[in-house]
């Protein structure tokens, strides 16, 4: 089964900057407490930069200072105040530096096949801790779950708990962070284990809260209950949207939409439109407040609701945009920036028919991050999709610019942003895991 994965403002990425790759330390620690020791990054020139084109879970992202919004009587999650930047993180690169950070076991098993007789196939999903900044998590395909603490230097496998076994053994196909409570992380483990699991203890141990185990009765609406994307709302982190890869089941519409107002402790299943067909790679987003989503479907196109799913509009504009739109950015001035399969497309107020494609920014946009004042994005997010990927930079939103120095690579990657050592983390599938310093 093919997957679509899922993760912008910066300031603008400087084109004269003189660019090269610079690999991070190699080393990784397997025992678990991190202190792997660390190697001294060596230099060599980077790839062709900025030209040509070779795109889960997480925040819907919020490019600058948030508001409230909810059902009365919901509380809005508080991220805290961001400290500095974390201890380690001493082999940073100069600014516009590409430098890889696979964790290097993950990069030493591509293409060999696990225990269990399934392909590893690379990272997968990346998240990023808001508040202990330099702390990244990468989920794989069938080569487990890793956290890093001093920017992707050394990373340790970190599902040693309670299923463990399982989200090692699957592909972490979503994953997300509870941004006021960031020990809070939620995975799948699929063809492992069905549903959907969280953890308290920054993923070491991991408790199962959507199968048919613990939903006996609203599991029933999917078969394999194979889950697609979970997303936090980035006004209140116990508020929950979540999709499955599969259709929804008859006497169901064909895709539907599954919420948790207490952060996965018990579910309710929305229908989408009567018009849906059955769909297999639905993503949904929150567009602004927390009753108003986005939902993107291959078979369906993209839909809004602004009264949590009881009534759903077409965006009549976006029909001709066949795959499913895998990230959503919310920007400090109200606009929105959605990635799809054509381009990246954007919206001053996430209206209806106020969307529109950035001329030249596809194919297959998947990747947006921010720090609040400036975008990122990346396309070619499906593997082999183009000959080169585009890293894209833009101040105003409005005009887009190739970052220089980008290394050759397969695909384009999901975007996170680490605030306190300005550093844009790019998550890649194949091509690995990969960390720039931005101005």
């Amino acid at each position: 089964m093919w997957a679509l994965r899922w993760s912008g403002l910066l300031l603008v990425f400087v084109a004269a900057c003189e660019a090269r790759f610079v690999p991070a330390p190699a080393e990784s620690d397997p025992s678990g407490d991190g202190a792997g020791a660390p190697s001294e990054p060596t230099g060599t020139e980077a790839g062709k930069g900025g030209t040509g084109g070779s795109g889960g879970g997480g925040v819907s992202g919020k490019g600058g200072a948030g508001t409230e919004g909810g059902r009365p009587g919901s509380s809005a999650g508080d991220g805290g105040t961001p400290p500095g930047g974390a201890p380690g993180c001493e082999a940073l690169a100069e600014v516009g530096v590409f430098q890889e950070i696979t964790p290097p076991e993950v990069k030493a098993g591509l293409g060999q096949r696990s225990a269990a007789g399934d392909i590893q196939a690379g990272p997968f999903s990346l998240e990023i801790d808001p508040i202990r900044h330099g702390t990244y998590y990468v989920g794989t395909e069938h080569q487990g779950l890793w956290k890093s603490t001093d920017c992707g230097d050394h990373w340790v496998a970190i599902a040693t708990g309670k299923n463990g076994a399982s989200i090692n053994r699957g592909i972490n196909w979503t994953l997300a962070i509870d941004h006021g409570s960031p020990d809070t992380l939620y995975t799948s483990a699929a063809y492992s284990a069905e549903g959907l699991f969280k953890s308290t203890d920054g993923g070491v141990s991991w408790n199962d809260i959507w199968s048919s185990k613990t939903q006996p009765e609203l599991s029933k609406a999917f078969e394999y209950n194979f889950v697609h994307q979970l997303v936090v709302d980035p006004r209140d982190a116990r508020h929950l949207l979540l999709t499955m890869h599969e259709s929804c089941q008859p006497p169901h519409s064909g895709t539907c939409i599954l919420e948790s107002e207490d952060a996965g402790a018990t579910w309710q299943l929305h229908e989408g439109d009567a018009s849906w067909e059955p769909d297999s790679s639905a993503t949904v987003h929150f567009l602004g407040e927390a009753g108003t989503w986005l939902v993107a479907a291959q078979t369906n196109g993209m839909w809004r609701t602004t009264d949590f799913g009881q009534t759903w509009a077409r965006l009549e504009a976006m029909i001709g945009n066949p795959q499913a739109q895998v990230a959503l950015l919310e920007a400090a001035d109200g606009a929105f920036y959605l990635g799809g399969s054509d381009g990246l497309w954007r919206s001053p107020d996430g209206g209806l028919d106020t969307w529109e494609l950035i001329p030249d920014s596809g194919p297959f946009v998947a990747g947006l991050a921010s720090d609040g004042k400036a975008l990122f994005a990346s396309n070619c997010y499906a593997e082999d999709y183009c000959e080169q990927p585009r890293y894209l930079t833009s101040n105003d939103g409005k005009t887009w610019e190739p970052m220089s120095g980008v290394p050759e690579l397969s695909n384009g990657g999901l975007l996170r942003y680490d605030a306190g050592h300005r550093l844009l983390v790019s998550s890649n599938g194949r091509a690995g895991v990969w960390r720039v310093r931005v101005p």
